[in-house]
């Protein structure tokens, strides 16, 4: 099975979430290939305006502007692609797009975050690395939003048959940030994707404070 083939579903619930990451590869695929390879030759365009010769120098600067305006509206649309669906998961595995979402986490959060991960195989995608990735996204998503963290550990394993990642913070802890309903929502999504796979998930609230996530699934899911 090649890295973008949807994965049959098993469950009512598994066919609504591989038809959202079906929706998100086909969008992704057609911001990279039309608008993004449009803007390309509208850069290459005002470029040959600009290098004509005897061409007014207010020419040359409105051609220079909306050059650099097609290439900032290139990069995003690049970006909104990324996000949709990281082509590294695609190409590299699960591994390596836990580290870039990581690196690109602290990047944005300003946030610290520890990455360790081991016993994972890189290989093609499977339905599982998907949502071990999306359970990621929407940890790291609810500490730098709503835990009111300064430092954030991500860990994954595979152990006794089944894959472990873990997410803790030492933010204000599940009881108070779970009071708001974007954070309730996160978690019933995170569970949900979980379940698809034959996986759950375990939040706990430890003495020391903090939030604690625990995602698991067999490993062969």
């Amino acid at each position: 099975m090649s890295a973008r083939e949807p994965v049959v579903p098993h469950s009512p619930l598994a066919a609504v979430l591989a038809g959202i990451e079906a929706e998100k590869i086909r969008l992704a695929d057609e911001l990279n290939t039309d608008p993004v390879q449009t803007l390309a030759h509208v850069a290459r365009i005002l470029q040959s305006v600009q290098d004509v010769p005897g061409t007014p120098l207010s020419v040359r600067q409105a051609a220079s502007d909306a050059g650099l305006l097609a290439g900032e509206v290139s990069a995003r649309l690049r970006a909104i692609a990324r996000d949709l669906r990281p082509t590294i998961l695609d190409d590299l595995g699960l591994a390596a797009a836990l580290r870039q979402l990581a690196a690109d986490f602290v990047d944005s959060s300003g946030l610290a975050l520890q990455v360790e991960i081991s016993g994972v195989p890189q290989r093609g995608v499977s339905e599982l690395e998907v949502v071990l990735f999306r359970v990621a996204e929407e940890a790291l998503r609810n500490a730098e939003l709503h835990a009111a963290a300064t430092q954030i550990n991500l860990s994954l394993r595979r152990r006794a048959g089944r894959m472990v990642m873990t997410i803790s913070d030492n933010g204000i802890g599940l009881d108070r940030a779970e009071r708001g309903a974007k954070v309730s929502t996160g978690l019933w999504q995170m569970r949900e994707r979980l379940r698809s796979v034959g996986g759950r998930l375990a939040i706990r609230s430890p003495p020391a404070g903090g939030t604690l996530v625990i995602a698991s699934a067999p490993a062969g899911a």
